[in-house]
């Protein structure tokens, strides 16, 4: 028990989506679920995600010192975050970055980038004050931070759909689809053209942080899932197969992590 790596985690879906059947555990679709397969007898994990939350909800000051707190009640070896995806896919969100597509204006010239780049400073912001308060933790009890970028999307109409249909979350509408066609964008491959230039700046964030935090590790789990059919349960969100990669990557990049600090700690 006490070779055990404790693990806290903040974030959103990816983290918290609930099984294909709600009632029953088989059929998950959650990083975190399929973590705690992998890492069996090697890892305690202390969740506090929650579907649908956003990066300035997460890491709004109330919710920084809580998280302050659980830190310095219990050493972690590890704070995981996903966070930042609800913050630019929903349908109110995505439609004030967007122009409304033209014969003139196509593709990823639709993205206004000035709008864009204000919304990627907000999330940055937030992480910098959660890196931020992390570091104030001494080193020999400073958790590792982990977070991931979020793999490219496949825009579509189909939202998130439990119990065969039974259960439609927001009436079964997906996430960035709506928003795309209200702004005149309708070919999927100009929706996705689009969306994967902003997963792609949102991952350069974060990369960008890594470089200033020594204890900022960001998994690269882009380009990991090339196939909706096979990888995907709806527009945004990796099915069982997908979040069993991305928690593979996740795995990894944790150990690297460690094996570094530890590495650093003895001064080899």
């Amino acid at each position: 028990m006490t070779n055990r790596l404790f693990i806290l985690a903040e974030g959103d879906s990816w983290f918290a989506y609930p099984p294909k059947w709600l009632i029953f555990t088989y059929g998950v679709s959650n990083v975190l679920a399929h973590l705690r397969k992998i890492t069996r007898n090697k890892t305690i994990i202390a969740s506090l995600a929650s579907n649908g939350d956003t990066a300035v909800n997460m890491f709004s000051k109330r919710n920084v010192d809580d998280i302050r707190a659980l830190l310095a009640k219990c050493q972690y070896d590890f704070l995981l975050l996903s966070a930042g995806g609800n913050d630019i896919v929903g349908e109110e969100d995505i439609m004030p970055v967007l122009y409304n597509r033209t014969d003139e204006r196509t593709g990823v010239d639709c993205l206004n980038q000035d709008a864009f780049s204000d919304k990627i400073a907000e999330i940055r912001k937030g992480y910098v004050t959660i890196l931020d308060m992390v570091g104030e933790f001494p080193e020999a009890t400073r958790p590792i931070v982990v977070g991931h970028k979020y793999d490219f999307v496949f825009p579509d109409p189909q939202g998130a759909v439990f119990l065969s249909g039974l259960y439609k979350n927001n009436g079964g509408k997906s996430w960035i689809y709506p928003g795309m066609r209200r702004r005149g964008i309708k070919d999927k491959e100009e929706m996705r053209a689009i969306t994967t230039e902003m997963l792609r700046q949102f991952g350069d964030m974060l990369d960008d942080l890594a470089e200033s935090y020594d204890y900022f590790h960001v998994a690269q789990t882009q380009g990991l899932l090339k196939d909706p059919k096979r990888y995907y349960r709806n527009e945004i969100h990796p099915n069982g197969a997908g979040t069993e990669i991305i928690a593979q990557k996740l795995w990894e990049t944790m150990k690297a992590a460690l094996k570094s600090k530890r590495r650093a700690g003895t001064g080899a």
